[in-house]
């Protein structure tokens, strides 16, 4: 029996893990010396490598006999890390036919499913990173058994999968199964039809399974649309729709499988939102920053995400949404928060399917932070959580010029908890062949833990955060300094600069805030009072001051909550 996978033991920094990875869903291509395809691993970071670690590197035939190679580079986030391939002989050259795509198509644990798809056919790998184990491992790269499926008259066909509705499990202990299941969702006769074309113990099968719901939610069900699909532990899958819910099965349960629908815990669009007239959708992209045009269910939506964290047992709900200059949600053309917006997460509980919220940023809690100096005050996009610490979210926050081009962008992790940023990566103006896939509507970024399972890194500085923005608590002094990373075009080298952060505020000046906070009652105000006054860096009171008072209170009660998490938390660490 194959020895479970175990993660190697990597560095922590700061206050989070860095055992995780920003999977890009293209994969690299490494080529011949002397080939001019694919000018995008000229610049990659491990290029000394070949390419990528040769460590990484794992190889099998794919289903024409050739010999495929696959490796990985790895970035600690919020950079993103990639995956890259050859061949022998190379399908990128003449007489060994044209390599149309590859690509990222999920991952789990220690694995990650691959999708090439090449002239002489279409082939699916699980590329398992080696176990820190004794002994160790090294990575292992296997073909998985195409499944035909009827085409035309008489015909067979490969199945191509869904990247949107295909996930991936692999069991942590046992017998260490992995699992592939794509989910189909019809509308039939009054009735939702559902299907799981499952993968497991090396064969194929396609299953019927029921949707189960609570009242009055059929109706959300019947404009269902997967955008995504995450895997919760070891045993459950769960489809998102981003509009309106997330559908959880367990794959090693007893037959029959069964679905169950959750709604997200905010109001499902109308009908229109549902359109899929790609015009529409154009329409949309061009007039979103104003508020006008439609949002059809053409892609992926690109403020919102559903992501497994807590060491991918528990299950996150992101959404960025603008908000009024009153705190309300929605567009305004107000110059005071035309581009204003709220962030807010929540929590399911899986014993009774519930959401709680967990955490409030709004957009000038983020622009008061002085580590947030030169980056444009908008509404960021791609939320991604830590896999492992569910209040760290990485965003993107890039400027679209007029053929909707990212020339300029940051990448950025947040701590939703403390409200500071951990890390900072800016670039200016970067070229092609810069080493940096961007998400774009319909495609995001892939959470993967395989990095910490790998026995060795890409780079000495693999599992340190591309660019640490370090905090210093303000015991004795009154400012704090905060360092910025910046990527140029011209030197790819990061560079820095120190801000200054203002006085703290005196007793006095915080509880003359709380009591101007409507319906604040005598408990929570002397609970919110003893968060403030105890938090030396004065950041939460100036982040209280610059928020609309309509969502103080439901802040600070967040706040609060967050900080008696953090002492139990504390308290057990000091005892242990």
């Amino acid at each position: 029996m194959e020895t479970q996978a175990t993660p190697a033991t990597l560095p922590c920094v700061g206050c989070y893990n860095l055992r995780w990875a920003l999977l890009e869903p293209e994969v690299g291509h490494k080529h011949k010396k002397g080939s001019h395809h694919g000018d995008r691993d000229s610049s990659n970071p491990c290029s000394a490598a070949g390419g990528s670690c040769i460590k990484t590197e794992a190889t099998c035939l794919n289903s024409s006999g050739d010999v495929v190679r696959f490796s990985f580079c790895h970035e600690a986030p919020p950079a993103s890390s990639r995956m890259w391939c050859s061949s022998s002989p190379s399908h990128d050259e003449g007489g060994g036919g044209t390599l149309l795509l590859v690509s990222v198509v999920a991952a789990h644990g220690d694995s990650v499913l691959l999708q090439m798809d090449c002239r002489h056919g279409l082939d699916y790998f699980v590329y398992t990173a080696g176990a820190a184990a004794d002994p160790p491992r090294p990575p292992s790269l296997s073909l998985l058994p195409i499944h035909w499926v009827p085409y035309g008259w008489g015909e067979r066909r490969p199945k191509r999968l869904d990247n949107a509705r295909t996930g991936l499990l692999r069991r942590r202990r046992g017998d260490n199964d992995l699992v592939v299941s794509e989910l189909t969702v019809t509308e039939g006769d009054d009735v939702l039809d559902a299907e799981l074309l499952v993968f497991r113990s090396g064969e194929w099968s396609v299953t019927p399974a029921e949707i189960i719901h609570d009242d009055c939610k059929a109706e959300e069900l019947f404009r269902w649309k997967t955008d995504m699909v995450v895997p919760v532990g070891d045993r459950q899958l769960c489809w998102v729709d981003l509009y309106r819910g997330i559908i959880l099965c367990d794959l090693f349960d007893h037959q029959p499988l069964r679905l169950r629908y959750v709604s997200l815990p905010v109001e499902p669009p109308a009908g229109e939102f549902d359109d899929d007239d790609i015009d529409e959708y154009y329409s949309y992209e061009s007039n979103s920053g104003s508020g006008g045009g439609h949002n059809p269910r053409v892609c992926l939506m690109k403020d919102r995400a559903v992501c497994a964290t807590d060491g991918g047992d528990t299950l996150k709900f992101v959404d960025i949404f603008p908000r009024y200059c009153c705190g309300g949600p929605g567009v305004t053309t107000c110059n005071h928060s035309s581009t204003a917006f709220v962030i807010n997460t929540w929590t399911l509980t899986m014993s009774d399917m519930t959401w709680t919220m967990d955490a409030i940023v709004d957009a000038t809690e983020l622009w008061s932070l002085h580590a947030y100096a030169g980056i444009p005050r908008i509404r960021p996009y791609y939320p991604a959580v830590s896999i492992h610490d569910s209040h760290i979210i990485c965003l993107l926050v890039y400027i679209d010029d007029k053929y909707c081009k990212k020339e300029t962008f940051w990448k950025i992790m947040l701590d939703t908890r403390s409200k500071t940023l951990l890390s900072v990566l800016a670039y200016k103006n970067p070229s092609r062949q810069m080493s940096c896939w961007l998400p774009y509507s319909g495609n995001n970024y892939v959470p993967s833990e395989i990095s910490g399972y790998l026995l060795t890194s890409c780079s000495g500085d693999a599992t340190k955060a591309a660019a640490i923005v370090v905090d210093i608590p303000a015991a004795a002094a009154t400012t704090t300094t905060t360092t910025i990373a910046v990527i140029s075009k011209e030197s790819n080298e990061l560079s820095n600069k120190s801000v200054e952060v203002s006085e703290i505020a005196s007793p006095e000046e915080i509880l003359a805030a709380l009591e101007e906070i409507p319906d604040l009652g005598c408990d929570d105000l002397l609970k919110a009072y003893s968060v403030l006054i105890n938090d030396d860096s004065g950041r939460r009171f100036r982040s209280l001051l610059v928020l609309p008072m309509g969502l103080r209170k439901k802040w600070l009660l967040i706040e609060v909550k967050n900080s008696q998490s953090c002492s139990i938390c504390s308290a057990c660490t000091a005892t242990t």
